[in-house]
């Protein structure tokens, strides 16, 4: 169709029905604006960040072979330091270190050698610094000398390529010691992080007589004897018939083995709906549900699976024995597996949280531990009520805001502590809702004071004299403000600091 009469019978639409002239003009303009108006760099920009992904650049690679940590200490002529990093390579990697002055004098203080792992590999390493000293080096070696030789001597091939090399420093720190000579460097305890692990509990379900088939079917229960610090998820198996808004919840209760009541009140529950059940399947073919809850070592728990009350019939589930992990050749012998997470133990049977640390300077222990905005954040936590959670997009170990709902931290040194210190933020900046105490016993409580600016969160500041006696310090987090149905309440930042003396 010609131009000329496209526009001849646009004209005599609009003639005919001028209520979509305004549409018209609109439409016009539009075009107009995204053509003229608004600058192609802009336009090109908003979708380049669309579809830019953010991806994480190693600290060390062919590209940036050199980390400097600019003034991360001041030394003087015959000072002591620990240097200590966690870093993880994807190939077998030398990093050499060293200290610069300001006056680009540099002294090389060590090597660590870097192997590939799972989590990542601690190194330290001990210098005495001859003078003044700021800035600590990290530079990567090359390699391809020495796997040259590697593969002449072995009669290999040597895969690893230099440009392959990437080095990732998760922590990285510096510490002044107090060491008079050789003997008292080399006594000196290896520092110590808590970095719990993470294993796989089988059970098998509890089978009662006294209940009839179709009771059975209803109700599943699994009695266990905790022998971690905290349950994180939930695997599970069985055959699904149809499919709807048929809601199955799993429930944690206290057990008492030698008790005539045996259970005790609820502590968690996590739920599924027969619809999304398959979005909780695993590569093993077993389905797994979140189900963070603190868990104390030793006690004993009853989880069950329930049905909730319905009309609905024709749609069920039916626990089935677990499929066997192929990879790791695993034999699953039940029909729920605990994801239980164990603390780290340390001397005197001390139990470090994730992220914390312990370390020797010479004269005395230095324990220090932070919330870091990860899901290890909930599960450091020791004890809780029922709302507390970790929330994924606010990075925050949250609770309701509802009377009685609290969460609770435990900070536990092998010796005796001379100076105990608690820094917390609220988050949020409205009101006063947060009532943080501590205890030695986590039976009597005492309120920690804190300071509120109008229009700023509160902010709780404790510090604590040792007894020569008390090396353990609970931390309890709970809601006082007015309560709502929604809404939460958080500790923005935990930070704990204690100095332990050696005397004993």
């Amino acid at each position: 169709m010609e131009p000329k009469v496209i526009f001849d019978k646009t004209i005599s639409f609009l003639r005919k029905k001028p209520r979509y002239l305004l549409v018209f003009f609109v439409f016009i303009f539009a075009i107009f604006y995204y053509h003229f108006i608004i600058p192609p760099q802009a336009s090109k920009g908003n979708k380049a960040s669309k579809e830019k992904v953010q991806t994480v650049q190693p600290d060390l690679d062919v590209k940036r072979s050199e980390k400097i940590y600019s003034h991360i200490l001041q030394s003087q002529a015959g000072d002591v330091f620990r240097v200590g990093a966690f870093a993880d390579t994807k190939n077998t990697e030398d990093i050499e270190i060293f200290a610069e002055s300001e006056l680009n004098e540099v002294l090389k203080i060590g090597e660590w050698h870097l192997e590939p792992s799972e989590n990542g590999e601690y190194k330290e390493l001990f210098f005495s610094a001859p003078g003044r000293y700021e800035n600590i080096v990290l530079r990567l070696q090359k390699n391809e000398e020495r796997d040259a030789a590697v593969s002449e001597q072995n009669k290999t091939t040597i895969h690893k390529k230099w440009d392959d090399s990437a080095v990732y420093i998760r922590s990285f720190f510096v510490s002044r010691v107090e060491a008079r000579d050789a003997l008292e460097l080399r006594n000196l305890t290896p520092t110590v992080f808590g970095i719990s692990s993470l294993k796989r509990d089988i059970l098998q379900r509890e089978e009662d007589a006294g209940r009839d088939a179709k009771e059975q079917s209803n109700l599943t229960e699994w009695v266990f004897q905790s022998n971690g610090d905290s349950l994180q998820a939930l695997e599970f198996s069985g055959k699904k018939v149809g499919s709807g808004r048929q809601e199955y919840v799993f429930s944690l209760r206290r057990y008492f083995p030698d008790k005539k009541e045996k259970e005790g009140e609820l502590l968690h529950t996590a739920a599924f709906v027969l619809d999304a059940l398959d979005d909780l399947l695993v590569s093993m073919g077993n389905y797994r549900i979140p189900f963070p809850f603190p868990l104390v070592q030793g006690e004993w728990y009853k989880m069950t699976l329930a049905k909730t009350p319905s009309k609905d019939k024709d749609n069920s589930f039916t626990v089935g024995p677990l499929e066997a992990d192929v990879a790791t050749n695993t034999d699953s012998t039940g029909d729920l597996a605990l994801l239980i997470r164990e603390r780290l133990r340390a001397k005197n049977d001390a139990s470090f949280p994730d992220g914390a640390k312990f370390e020797d300077l010479g004269e005395r222990f230095f324990y220090f531990f932070s919330l870091n905005g990860t899901p290890l954040d909930f599960a450091n936590v020791f004890d809780a009520s029922g709302s507390i959670r970790y929330d994924v997009k606010k990075h925050l170990v949250t609770g309701g805001q509802k009377n009685k709902e609290y969460l609770i931290y435990k900070f536990n040194m092998p010796y005796p502590f001379n100076r105990f210190v608690l820094e917390a933020t609220q988050e949020g900046n409205d009101e006063k809702e947060i009532k943080l105490e501590y205890s030695f016993d986590n039976a009597f409580w005492r309120e920690i004071a804190f300071t509120q600016e109008p229009g700023d969160a509160q902010e709780f500041l404790l510090t604590l004299e040792g007894d020569d006696k008390s090396r353990t310090v609970y931390v309890r987090a709970s809601y006082t403000g007015p309560e709502k149905k929604s809404g939460f309440f958080a500790l923005k930042a935990l930070n704990v600091t204690a100095s332990i003396g050696k005397t004993r």
